[in-house]
């Protein structure tokens, strides 16, 4: 065997953080970004219509006489 062929090569050890952080950040922040907005179109958005949607039906004296009725809220005048 040659010389040449038996020897490994050195490894790379300066600046190896920063090449590593160089590319996982904007894999990190990207992931990140992609993550939040479908966490606001997903659940954000629909939990925000539900909740419109409930105020937009609610009936607070209905509410209050099914209370009355089951023994939960009395009247007191």
């Amino acid at each position: 065997m040659s010389a040449a062929a038996g020897r490994l090569a050195k490894p790379k050890l300066r600046r190896l953080l920063l090449d590593s952080l160089r590319i996982h950040i904007p894999i990190a922040l990207g992931l990140a970004v992609a993550t939040q907005f479908s966490l606001k179109f997903f659940f954000k958005d629909a939990r925000r219509e539900k909740i419109a949607e409930f105020y937009r039906t609610y009936d607070i004296e209905k509410e209050a006489e099914r209370l009355e009725r089951i023994g939960l809220y009395e009247v007191r005048e």
